[in-house]
């Protein structure tokens, strides 16, 4: 049995894990994060590791409900089910979010941060600024994630949201060679709900962000840093302050004159480019 000092980091955790996994297997930020999640007992964790599992797999298979519901009655009484029985009867294949896609979602949402391994850390009580270990931290970062799980698996949050990337022009999953533009969008359609937003509004800028991340390929390099950089600025300022500033910097009439006619002359069916068009 290997034993590890609780000073080490994350980073550090994750290291020695990947060199001493036999069989080879790369394991993410998001299989850390489901296993502190799993392997608590006190705020709820194992009840929420099952929702997150269970609403992904239910996305995908509706059916799946009635197994559930005959073969784990200790979750059926939870609020997380009651939540996510609208997934029963509703199949939609333009999103089917994987664990890490709903972890990373809630997470950067709620805490508005981007590492996946800050939620390792702060989900084990982690003090960035004392660099200690409060069990009180633990405590309510294991409430702010349920509270990102429970917006991210709410019916109307989850078919409103598609209902934007639909108006977007993206009908079909084959349209979206990015998923982790689509999880960036939906954050920001949760997070502008929060600051209480007008719906009009948002959806305004939903489509416009979506659009904009598939055509600059803006999270296909390293979605974890995109993502911590943009969430924070998107909390420090007025999103539509900062959706201009990415338009005029990144979308000029340089790059609809010059770099976009350049990129559609390819013979690649798949380009992104050729999607958004």
């Amino acid at each position: 049995m290997i034993e590890l000092t609780p000073e080490l980091d994350i980073e550090t955790v994750t290291e020695i894990f990947i060199r001493i996994n036999s069989k080879g297997v790369t394991l993410s930020q998001a299989d850390f994060a489901m296993s502190k999640i799993a392997s608590d007992t006190e705020y709820g964790g194992h009840e929420l590791r099952k929702a997150i599992d269970y609403f992904c797999h239910l996305i995908i298979t509706p059916d799946f409900y009635k197994q559930i519901k005959d073969s784990d009655s200790e979750f059926t009484q939870t609020d997380f089910f009651s939540k996510m029985q609208w997934l029963k009867t509703a199949h939609e294949d333009l999103y089917e979010p994987s664990y890490n896609d709903l972890i990373r979602v809630a997470f950067t949402s709620q805490f508005s941060r981007g590492r996946l391994s800050d939620l390792v850390n702060l989900l084990s009580g982690r003090n960035f600024e004392t660099r200690t270990y409060e069990m009180e931290i633990a405590k309510k970062s294991f409430h702010k994630l349920k509270q990102g799980v429970n917006n991210f698996i709410n019916e109307n949050n989850f078919k409103k949201f598609l209902m934007i990337v639909k108006s977007a022009g993206f009908i079909s999953p084959k349209l979206i060679r990015s998923q982790n533009a689509v999880n960036f969008a939906y954050i920001v359609y949760l997070k502008l709900r929060e600051l209480n937003v007008s719906s009009v509004l948002i959806e305004s800028y939903v489509r416009k962000w979506l659009v904009y991340s598939i055509l600059t390929g803006r999270y296909s390099g390293s979605p974890e840093s995109t993502f911590d950089f943009d969430i924070k600025q998107i909390s420090q300022k007025q999103f539509e302050t900062y959706l201009k500033e990415k338009e005029e910097g990144e979308l000029s009439d340089a790059f609809w004159n010059a770099s976009l006619p350049q990129s559609l002359d390819t013979s690649v069916a798949s380009s992104h480019y050729f999607h958004v068009f």
